[in-house]
């Protein structure tokens, strides 16, 4: 009788994605992700995802390191580096002595150092949320407006989230195309999913977290970030243009 290949399931080849791409993997699990993205669409566009994310977080990469962390901080990172297990201690390392700290966060370092950071620096979560923003439309298939209500039944009853989810609105623009949990250092969050003025755009929402009103500039895209219903709102949205409207929408709709 020959071999017989067990395929792995897809909850299975989840957690190796992103240390696949990041080249982190070690040969078995580059094999097991590799048949499996053979058999399966759905993580190969996952795959294809997080590669093209990875590469705009690179191409931006000296925007990144011109925020520069705390010493106290990057202390810490250090240390904490120090202790994880080779040889991704020494690959951890490297990029701490070489990059900033929101530059090492989003090329890889793994969830746990990503945790650290994006306590301390919500400019290093804004530029992580955008590069999720970014893989999750290039995955997201657009099967036309959504009810606002049908998507919080869904974010409540499936992940326990409370979110506040704004309406489509013609007058500006705006379709709600999509629903879904994403995973940031500060969690699990409720994801947004629009199209404006033909244009991506998310509004994320993590629970139980307070953040003053603030903007950031991050590649290539605007985010607005402030305090809401059951939490802190998050809106990623194309650089330039005439933004206000949006902006001013999303907030009123979250209180």
């Amino acid at each position: 009788m020959g071999t017989i290949i067990r395929m792995a399931h897809c909850t299975d080849i989840d957690r190796l994605v992103t240390g696949y791409v990041d080249g982190l993997a070690s040969a078995a699990e580059r094999d097991d992700v590799e048949r499996h993205v053979r058999r399966c669409a759905a993580c190969d566009r996952r795959v294809t995802a997080e590669r093209a994310a990875r590469q705009i977080v690179q191409r931006h990469a000296a925007d990144l390191r011109s925020a520069t962390a705390p010493p106290a901080l990057r202390a810490r990172l250090a240390t904490l580096a120090a202790q994880a297990r080779p040889p991704q201690a020494r690959v951890v390392q490297r990029w701490l002595l070489r990059t900033a700290m929101a530059a090492s966060l989003v090329l890889g370092c793994g969830l746990w150092l990503t945790a650290v950071v994006t306590r301390q620096s919500t400019t290093v979560l804004a530029a992580q949320l955008t590069a999720d923003h970014v893989k999750c439309f290039l995955t997201n298939h657009d099967d036309g407006m959504l009810d606002p209500r049908r998507a919080a039944d869904y974010l409540r009853e499936r992940y326990g989230f409370a979110a506040r989810v704004p309406a489509s609105d013609a007058d500006i623009g705006l379709r709600l195309v999509g629903a879904r949990r994403c995973i940031t250092g500060k969690g699990t969050n409720a994801h947004m999913l629009y199209t404006w003025q033909g244009q991506s755009v998310s509004l994320y929402m993590l629970p139980g977290v307070g953040h003053t009103r603030q903007a950031h500039d991050v590649l290539g895209h605007t985010t607005e970030m402030w305090s809401g219903h059951n939490g802190t709102y998050v809106l990623v949205m194309p650089d330039g243009g005439h933004l206000t409207p949006l902006t001013d929408y999303m907030r009123q709709a979250t209180r």
